[in-house]
């Protein structure tokens, strides 16, 4: 199979509804967000590629060399427009936290000061990019909800997950939105609708969700957000639910700024590690890791003591693991299950994600000679 060259596929002629504007016509490319806010390299993009047994979620990954991430849902006036009276503030702004950013600071807060800023336009240029990746209209069909399968059985769906409540007007909301970019001078996010902010200490992630419900079994709480961004920031659109107070930065209030309206700004915002393919999940990569492992070997019938502490219920799904597995002639202790291969190699030990045996020891066969490589 021959592979296009990405130059010949941006040249094809595009036609559709501006997300913005709302008029027909041709679409032209639009990073999001802008290009010179470090998006213009190549990126690793996560899709579901299928859901199996116990309605378990498969994840697959692919490399995309592109340069930057981008769409096309924007007619070129509203594209140059927002890019022209947004843009350049954005791009400021965002770069302000490339020396934070950092992995050393993932679950702490970051002080980032920038001076002759103006706030409104930040939240302009962040509306357009959620209009961009996103449309009113997502939830006018109902939705199932899809619950982690090895989650505590006893927690509840919360109550009303996946019903769009009477007073949650997407249309409307909408339109107030695409109001509030084309007029510059236009102030005020639609009510009930909040803007939040976090950094993300990974470079290179990036995230756009469209209009999502997030629903949380161990607090029952019901969230209807947006969510997009790249690093070194990302930013969520509250429309409705339990706000993220606690959690992220508030910035609901720059929309309430003038234009015009230049000022020094001190923010203390929280960063995270974002290595999961949901919205806020901010999981550190061990937890990430471990929850990976304990999720598998549930998959694979370990059945966890509920009368234990996380600790011990670790070592309870490493006993399981091993118990079934078989020495290879290189000293490797190795356990392949359907979803993925358990390996012990000279004090190294983990989970290797949907490998098989023979991929397995190769792969730790490579990490055992990188290791002595850097010893």
């Amino acid at each position: 199979m021959n592979r296009r060259n990405p130059d010949e596929l941006l040249k094809k002629k595009r036609y559709g509804r501006c997300r913005i504007c709302q008029k027909f016509g041709r679409l032209t490319k639009e990073h999001v967000p802008p290009a010179s806010a470090f998006n213009d390299r190549s990126y690793l993009q996560y899709y579901v590629s299928k859901i199996d047994e116990a309605q378990r979620l498969v994840w697959a990954s692919r490399e995309i060399h592109e340069r930057g991430i981008y769409l096309f849902t924007l007619c070129e006036r509203c594209n140059n427009t927002t890019g022209g009276l947004y843009g350049a503030d954005y791009m400021k702004f965002v770069q302000a936290f490339t020396a934070k950013a950092i992995p050393a600071h993932a679950g702490s807060n970051i002080d980032v000061t920038v001076s002759d800023l103006f706030p409104l336009r930040i939240v302009k240029q962040v509306v357009s990019m959620v209009l961009s990746t996103s449309e009113a209209t997502s939830f006018r069909r109902g939705y199932e909800p899809i619950r982690h399968p090895f989650t505590d059985p006893t927690g509840s769906i919360p109550a009303g997950f996946g019903t769009k409540p009477p007073s949650l007007d997407f249309t409307t909301i909408y339109d107030e939105l695409r109001t509030f970019v084309l007029d510059r001078d236009a102030i005020g996010l639609p009510k009930g609708v909040k803007l939040y902010a976090y950094a993300v200490a990974n470079e290179g992630t990036a995230i756009r969700t469209g209009v999502g419900i997030q629903g949380k079994l161990s607090t029952q709480e019901i969230r209807w957000l947006a969510v997009v961004g790249l690093w070194p920031i990302h930013w969520v659109l509250l429309f409705h639910g339990d706000d993220l107070d606690n959690e992220l930065v508030n910035l609901t209030d720059w929309s309430n700024k003038k234009f015009k309206t230049k000022e020094t700004i001190t923010l203390d915002v929280p960063c995270y590690w974002v290595l999961g393919k949901y919205p806020l999940d901010f999981r550190s990569p061990e937890e990430h890791e471990r929850d990976r492992f304990m999720d598998a070997m549930r998959f694979e019938g370990f059945v966890p003591d509920a009368s234990v502490n996380g600790e011990q219920e670790l070592r309870d799904a490493i006993r399981f693991a091993r118990v079934r597995g078989k020495w290879t002639r290189e000293g490797y202790l190795m356990t392949a299950f359907r979803s993925g291969t358990y390996f012990e190699a000279y004090g190294h030990s983990g989970w290797l994600d949907g490998l098989d045996h023979e991929q397995a020891r190769s792969f730790v066969k490579h990490l055992l000679s990188v290791s002595t490589e850097n010893s």
